[in-house]
């Protein structure tokens, strides 16, 4: 295996170690202050996936689908699923229940025979509808004389009262006392209450306001903590417990790993300044090599007046240059070129008939060979 595949094997190794301690043994995941939801946006505390439903006090479910999906709603963690439609502020959001809507226009008196309720209040957190309507049911028996301004719906056995007016100045601590001997309920509303149809404004979409307690609120906005109820169903703050066993590991891990990939680097790094350091003495002995290789070629022969021939071009000694070229003599210099001085040679010892292009270029490298 090769330095550099060692050096990524150890690597992945430490990553994998880092890893195991990170998530292994029993490790709980960490609870986010944040979270992504889709096309909802970033929600914060109390809000927690599903998923981790003990990071939080509402849950959101199918967060981790596709982008737009609907997302589904758990105002506590018995509740029934609604349709979180929108969020205005961390603190306010719309909900629709389209069980509540399909009940209101299959029979309209049954379904406001009975209060729409939200999880009741908490040592932890309230749940209050914004825009809602108040209705006032009254048996046919009972005699009521209401205010002016106030409609009456007709069921078969008991009249719905509600004011139809927006601004009214009939509080409903003074709508009590015409209505006596009436149930209160009240109900999501979606627009003005001016008419006698009561479904144009009793809706299945409703404005919710989430309001922490004041423990609550100091515990997870101040002190980095959970809230959290006991078995008496008194508050308390929880702190997430901090694994000291998974830590050691964490650190072992990165220790070990980080040792043996700086072992590594260091022998990759000797190793190359080696080979460098080599490199030189190796082109030495390669050269040795061919000079010995060129004794032994079988192509190359000694002509019978000593010269030298290697596949059918002659190769002058040093002595023999000088003697053609009158010692290098100035006055035989051609001129010059990008390998050297060139020079004209003549009077050489044997007479063969060569290329001149073979004289020129043994003139050229010899005499390069000289200079350095």
């Amino acid at each position: 295996m090769g330095l550099v595949q060692l050096f990524c094997f150890l690597l992945f190794c430490q990553l994998v170690l880092i890893l195991s301690a990170r998530y292994g043994s029993g490790y709980q995941y960490n609870c986010q202050r944040s979270f992504s939801c889709g096309y909802r946006g970033i929600l914060h505390y109390p809000f927690t996936k599903a998923e981790q439903p003990d990071c939080g006090l509402i849950l959101i479910h199918g967060c981790d689908d596709s982008y737009y999906s609907p997302k589904l709603i758990q105002l506590e963690k018995n509740a029934k699923n609604t349709e979180l439609t929108a969020v205005i502020d961390q603190n306010t959001i719309t909900l629709s229940d389209p069980d509540f809507y399909k009940r209101l226009q299959h029979n309209v008196c049954d379904t406001l025979n009975q209060n729409y309720t939200l999880p009741p209040p908490s040592p932890l957190v309230s749940f209050y509808i914004i825009y809602n309507v108040t209705l006032f049911r009254c048996n046919h028996g009972h005699s009521i004389n209401p205010p002016r301004q106030y409609f009456k719906y007709n069921c078969s056995s008991y009249y719905i009262y509600y004011d139809s007016k927006q601004y009214s100045n009939v509080t409903i601590e003074k709508a009590r006392s015409f209505f006596s001997s009436c149930s209160l309920f009240q109900f999501p509303s979606k627009d003005l209450t001016d008419t006698e149809n009561i479904l144009s404004f009793v809706s299945g979409q409703m404005v919710v306001k989430i309001v922490l307690s004041a423990d609550c609120e100091e515990c997870c906005n101040h002190r980095g903590g959970q809230c959290r109820l006991n078995a008496n169903n008194k508050f308390y703050c929880h702190y997430e417990p901090k694994n000291k066993r998974n830590y050691f590991k964490l650190l072992l891990g990165l220790g070990i790993g980080l040792s043996i990939t700086f072992v590594a680097l260091g022998i990759l790094i000797v190793r190359c300044l080696f080979r460098r350091k080599r490199a030189p003495s190796d082109l030495q002995n390669q050269s040795k090599s061919k000079s010995y290789n060129d004794e032994s070629d079988p192509y190359r022969n000694q002509d019978s007046e000593n010269g030298t021939v290697y596949f059918k071009i002659p190769l002058f000694s040093y002595k023999e240059l000088e003697e053609a070229t009158n010692n290098f003599h100035q006055a035989n210099q051609l001129g010059s070129g990008g390998f050297g001085i060139v020079y004209y040679g003549k009077s050489f010892p044997f007479q063969t008939s060569f290329p001149v292009g073979a004289y020129i270029s043994c003139i050229l490298v010899l005499h390069f060979h000289a200079s350095c």
